[in-house]
């Protein structure tokens, strides 16, 4: 059953009962290739089976006087639209810490910011705070030479280098279209969690976050009110993007993995289960969805000249202490082709 979510275009998956932090362990180095782990390439070829926009923050006019509307560019390497290798290494990152006893980035504890909501506008609620208590633990505070989550050990720390390379996924054919998405806004964030109102302050006390967010695909359903149609703010945006049926390549080297590591990785690639990749703006409306269609693996390294084996790995990422098997099923009931 696909899990549901508390607000409309995304779910959570839930944070871990702890987050594992363990000692470097000598193979995370890029001195040396370390006896027992993995090096290589995956030579990667997705494809885009909707729309996707990875935005650059400018725009343009297009259209003539008539028509003219206020386009939203994708980005460019050079002049031909890709998406960007550190997008593609931190949505594999978001994906990993959710299957495995990792950290993360959570909202800031005290945000005094403008409610979007009736029920709570009308109410005088202006502000939000997350209580202290709501995140504990769950900080990205991982650095070398102090313990690492699993997520940091492999893509990097403060004062440690990742052991990843993702580079820029380029198109077969470079195309760009154009896409209208209803407005976006920043989260809200009395949507991250179970909260209580404090009547006596007008607050909101985030008690509980709900977990990590992902984009579950093109919300349907009507909105629950017209209040931003009745703020006058409800803007529609025009975006470029790659078409779906775009082909893309790129590689991914990795560098000292274990076994385990390995399986992780390939798991929050999509590739052993299989599953989808959301990923750039509008991933609410029915952008983003991106899918690992073939992959070749070159290995590294004179001792190196066997196959991937995904099987192995995925099992020895399952048999590993950072493995979160429940919320593996979840991400991958999440990501399935209706995403």
């Amino acid at each position: 059953m696909k899990p549901t979510s508390p607000a409309p275009g995304y779910a959570f998956i839930p944070l871990p009962e702890r987050v594992d932090r363990q000692p470097r362990a000598p193979h995370a180095a890029h001195d040396r290739r370390h006896q027992g782990t993995h090096a290589g390439t995956l030579r990667l070829t997705w494809l885009a089976e909707q729309p996707i926009h990875i935005g650059t923050g400018f725009k343009r006019l297009v259209g003539d006087r008539n028509t003219r509307a206020i386009l939203r560019e994708h980005v460019r390497l050079g002049d031909v639209p890709c998406i960007p290798g550190s997008s593609l290494k931190g949505v594999l990152r978001a994906r990993f810490e959710a299957i495995t006893h990792s950290c993360f980035d959570p909202p800031k504890r005290d945000v005094r910011v403008r409610i979007r909501s009736t029920t709570f506008n009308e109410r005088g609620i202006n502000h939000a705070i997350l209580l202290a208590d709501a995140a504990r633990g769950y900080e990205r505070t991982c650095r070398s030479p102090g313990p690492l989550c699993p997520a940091c050990a492999l893509f990097g720390a403060l004062n440690l280098r990742s052991r990843l390379v993702v580079t820029d996924a380029r198109p077969a054919v470079p195309t760009l279209d154009s896409h209208t998405i209803p407005e976006q806004f920043a989260p809200n964030l009395h949507h991250v969690g179970r909260l209580r109102v404090r009547e006596s302050d007008s607050v909101l006390e985030i008690q509980r976050l709900h977990g990590r967010k992902f984009a579950v695909g093109r919300d349907e359903r009507p909105p629950p009110s017209n209040f931003a149609a009745a703020q006058g703010q409800e803007q529609p945006q025009r975006l470029e993007v790659l078409p779906a049926g775009t082909h893309l390549h790129s590689e991914l080297r990795y560098t000292n993995l274990t076994a385990a590591e390995l399986g992780g990785l390939i798991a929050a690639l999509g590739l052993a289960p299989r599953s989808r990749l959301k990923i750039g703006g509008g991933k609410c409306h029915g952008l983003g969805r991106l899918f690992l269609a073939e992959h070749t693996h070159r290995p590294r390294g004179k001792h190196d000249d066997e196959p991937l084996d995904l099987d192995g790995c995925a099992h020895a990422f399952a048999r590993s202490p950072a493995c979160q098997a429940a919320n593996l099923a979840r991400l991958v009931a999440l990501h399935g082709e209706d995403c």
